[in-house]
Formats: C-alpha cells, sequence, structure tokens
C-alpha cells in the first residue's frame, strides 16, 4: 500500500479517536450534574426526585462511585432493600478519589455497619478537604 493511502487511513482512524472523545467526556459531564441534582434533592428531602436524577447519573456512567453510594442511601430511605445492597455492594467495590467519593463511601459503609472503613474514608476525605462539613459530620458518627 502506498504511503498517502496509509497516512489517510491512519488520520482517518485518530480522527474517529477524537470524535468519540468529546462525547464521552460529555456523557461523565452530564452524569456529574446529574449526580449533583440528585444529591441536592436528596437534601430538600425530595426522594423520588433524587432516585431519578441519580439513575440518570449512572445510566450516563456506570462507574460514578458517588453515584451508586447515594442511591443507596436513598433506597434505603425508601425502604428498597434489595436494591439498595446492589448499589452498597458498587459502591463498597469501587475506589474513591475526591472527597464526596469518600464521604458519600463513608456513609455507605456505615448503613452497612462497617464503622472502621467508614471512619477511614471520612479521614481521607478531610485529608484532601478539610473543611468538608459533610465529612466532619460522618467522621463524628462514625466515632461515637
Amino acid at each position: 500500500m502506498p504511503i498517502f493511502p496509509r497516512f489517510a487511513l491512519y488520520i482517518a482512524v485518530l480522527a474517529c479517536g477524537l470524535i468519540t472523545a468529546p462525547a464521552q467526556a460529555g456523557d461523565r459531564a452530564l452524569a456529574r450534574r446529574y449526580l449533583d441534582e440528585g444529591l441536592a434533592y436528596y437534601r430538600k428531602g425530595s426522594l423520588e426526585k433524587s432516585l431519578n436524577s441519580l439513575s440518570s447519573a449512572l445510566d450516563e456512567d456506570k462507574g460514578l462511585q458517588a453515584a451508586h453510594g447515594a442511591r443507596a442511601l436513598v433506597h434505603h430511605a425508601l425502604g428498597y432493600d434489595a436494591k439498595m445492597r446492589e448499589d452498597l455492594r458498587d459502591a463498597r467495590n469501587m475506589a474513591a478519589a475526591d472527597p464526596q467519593s469518600f464521604v458519600i463511601r463513608g456513609n455507605v459503609r456505615l448503613l452497612a455497619g462497617d464503622v472502621a472503613k467508614a471512619l477511614e474514608d471520612f479521614k481521607a476525605a478531610l485529608k484532601k478537604d478539610k473543611d468538608n462539613a459533610d465529612a466532619v459530620l460522618g467522621r463524628g458518627r462514625a466515632e461515637r
């Protein structure tokens, strides 16, 4: 195969990769917006709206640990124990990276009765953000 068709094929493959990357990043961004919306509804006590937003977040990004954890808390509040256990399993098995994920995983672990691991998560969140009020509150609940 001459060099020009190979080069054109290489550019076409590269372009396909570049074109699909923003769509994937957009899905993650949309998932984060749904997560934030779901958490806001949860804090207001609008559990059904929270559940819908969190489920939408997971439709966009199945690997969003914070959404699994938050949805487990909502399922618990609504009395959906089987669904709560599924989300608990998913959330506990994922790695946390940001303070919000540590806090949510800590709350999930408290809900599951794993106080020692929950305390580790709250402390990890505070190492990343010493002013995180949710982490301070969670650490207090875990230490009592």
